[in-house]
């Protein structure tokens, strides 16, 4: 019998350690560390990879490993001060964890107990690459407090990160998602005054030319400025000689056009207009006395006046050079609702002596400044 106490003895020994092993970490072998994350577009994941590497932290030269506990937190961002201003009385921890993954780089930040010492780690986090990014943050965490179990130190002082540290800008990829949209202007009525050149293909090798004055005025509505402009323009004469006969034309031409405006940007709005118009047309017939035939009289007509109805199409571009000026560039399209030509007759048939288009396309550049502002 006395030959096999001891190995009762040392039954009861491991039966005891068995034991030990199986209770809980003691009070003061508990290592709570506070985890901050913002950014993430999926923290679980990184809080599960956290929890993963900690379980399985092997502490070196330790008699007994001390219990790692995980607080994680998710913040909609992390300022600069919350890591290197600590409160005057801080909730105790052995370690305090901040992962800002707002932008193109993560950014890790790991405080001692004592709040003195500060470890930070910058990371690239390529699109798509979420989980690696995981993984590599995961690591430097439970490598600093591995160090920090094992009686080391991390990082700098507190005091010479402080000035150095800066929160990273936030995530412009909402805002790249979203569709450009011009920025609106101001509501409120406006109008304006512009002086202008216009020249129109009025003939064949023919062009009526001449400054003109416009006069308008807009309302906002919705994302649109809908107006009304009122354009007057006095035209060069044209003189066209064609023996035995010429013919001049004194013009006039008066729009009222309807149009509706979209800025494209601040400075560059474009604008679209259609409306009804009249051109006053002085015509005088002129006797060249060359070129008639021997023997005949060549008769022409009085001076006479013709009003032509005319409806007008424009597209302009407007461009805001200073405060209150703007150049405008516009292409036009005029069709003539009665075109007559000028015709002289000889021997009982007509000869053209000007025809003019039915389609008149032409161009105006104008000065505008502003009246009232929106």
């Amino acid at each position: 019998m006395r030959r096999f106490a001891p190995l009762g003895v040392l039954s009861v020994l491991f039966a005891v350690a068995d034991a030990r092993a199986d209770e809980p970490a003691p009070p003061g072998l508990v290592r709570p560390v506070t985890v901050t994350i913002a950014g993430d577009s999926d923290p679980r994941a990184t809080e599960a990879t956290l929890r993963d590497l900690f379980a399985h932290l092997p502490i070196a030269g330790a008699s007994s490993t001390p219990e790692v506990t995980l607080d994680v937190t998710v913040s909609p961002e992390i300022a600069s001060g919350s890591i290197t201003d600590p409160p005057a009385s801080p909730t105790p921890a052995f370690a305090r964890v901040w992962i800002d993954m707002r932008s193109d780089t993560c950014l890790v930040s790991i405080a001692d107990a004592s709040w003195e010492r500060i470890y930070q780690r910058r990371m690239a986090r390529p699109p798509g690459s979420d989980d690696v990014t995981r993984e590599q943050v995961a690591q430097v965490v439970v490598s600093a407090v591995e160090a920090m179990l094992a009686g080391g130190t991390i990082g700098v002082a507190r005091a010479e990160l402080a000035p150095a540290v800066k929160p990273p800008p936030r995530a412009s990829r909402p805002v790249r998602e979203r569709p450009p949209s011009p920025a609106p202007r101001p509501p409120g009525p406006s109008a304006n005054l512009g002086l202008g050149y216009e020249a129109l293909a009025y003939a064949s090798s023919t062009l009526a030319h001449g400054p003109s004055a416009s006069l308008r005025g807009a309302l906002p509505f919705g994302g649109w400025r809908l107006g009304v402009e009122l354009a007057g323009q006095w035209r060069a004469p044209l003189v066209v000689d064609r023996a035995p006969i010429g013919v001049r034309l004194d013009m006039k031409a008066v729009r009222l056009l309807g149009y509706a405006e979209r800025e494209l940007s601040p400075q560059l709005a474009v604008r679209a207009g259609l409306g009804p118009g009249v051109d006053v047309v002085e015509i005088e017939p002129r006797a060249l006395g060359e070129g008639a035939p021997s023997g005949q009289t060549i008769t022409v007509e009085g001076k006479r006046s013709r009003v032509t109805p005319v409806l007008r199409g424009s597209l302009a571009l407007d461009a805001r050079v200073g405060r209150s000026v703007h150049v405008v560039v516009a292409g036009v399209l005029d069709h003539a609702l009665q075109n007559r030509a000028f015709v002289v007759r000889r021997q009982g048939s007509d000869e053209p002596v000007l025809a003019p288009f039915a389609l008149r396309p032409g161009l105006t550049l104008s000065l505008v400044g502003d009246l009232v502002s929106p």
